[in-house]
């Protein structure tokens, strides 16, 4: 079985470290690509056989299902580091800078502003989003929470515009403290009932484990640069990790309404 892999997305492979796709005779090959679309392609066009990306994809994309939520941490943030800007409002007639158009960021980004026009940049997402923001080619980015972590380390003026990180940031930006993030995605009718029960079970266990032995067992290629950094994300997301695959209740809704924003 080939499944695809965002970057950031450990799923797989504490999965295989644990022995959980071992234990249900599933030989699992981690396809790493740089990003939930680019996992997409790979699903679509056959060299994948199931992919770990966002939920909103299984809306977007015709013949393909959500099989499983792994985690409910939406987990964004939309930062600057221009003083001059103070809020969401303040980027009206701005460069935002996002991971790729028309994916979550882009859309987190869009209902953040509320109907302001602003105008928006590719610019992928880790170090590749940091140095986009710090050089200046963007006035504002949103960003994943490791890219996050790093940025507040090198710039502690750095501003939070809005953060879904926080159940508390959640609930002011989506008004929601649970969102479908992370899920395991495969074409209509493909079910994969091992692999769901495989990586459910790794999220139970990483609970038991905790972030620092977690982190341990992953190998080099699921690790970024800065080994405190991978540690602050695993204890983000422990407490998000689902235990059952479900979705949470109004979440097909929310996804649609932060779909259609102009």
């Amino acid at each position: 079985m080939r499944l695809a892999v965002f970057q950031g997305a450990i799923d797989p492979y504490l999965a295989a470290a644990l022995g959980e796709f071992g234990k249900r005779s599933l030989a699992v090959e981690i396809l790493a690509v740089p990003s939930t679309s680019k996992a997409l392609e790979a699903l679509m066009a056959g060299s994948a056989d199931a992919m770990i990306g966002t939920y909103e994809q299984s809306l977007q994309a015709p013949g393909v299902e959500a099989l499983a939520v792994l985690d409910t941490c939406h987990c964004l943030g939309l930062v600057t580091l221009k003083p001059e800007i103070r809020d969401a409002a303040d980027l009206a007639g701005r460069m935002i800078g996002v991971a790729g158009f028309g994916g979550p960021m882009q859309n987190f980004a869009r209902h953040l502003l509320r109907g302001h026009d602003a105008s928006y940049v590719a610019i992928g997402v880790g170090p590749s989003s940091a140095a986009a923001l710090e050089r200046g080619r963007v006035d504002a980015a949103v960003v994943l929470y490791t890219t996050f972590q790093a940025l507040k380390i090198r710039h502690p003026n750095l501003r939070v515009l809005a953060e879904t990180f926080t159940r508390g940031g959640m609930r002011s930006a989506l008004g929601v403290e649970a969102y479908p993030a992370k899920t395991l995605l495969a074409r209509q009718g493909r079910r994969h009932p091992a692999l769901v029960s495989a990586l459910l079970e790794t999220n139970r266990r990483m609970r038991e484990l905790g972030a620092e032995r977690a982190l341990a067992l992953l190998p080099p290629e699921a690790r970024g640069p800065d080994p405190a950094v991978d540690r602050m994300l695993l204890e983000l997301l422990i407490p998000y990790a689902s235990l059952d695959g479900a979705t949470p209740p109004g979440a097909e809704s929310l996804a649609r309404r932060l779909l259609a924003q102009p």
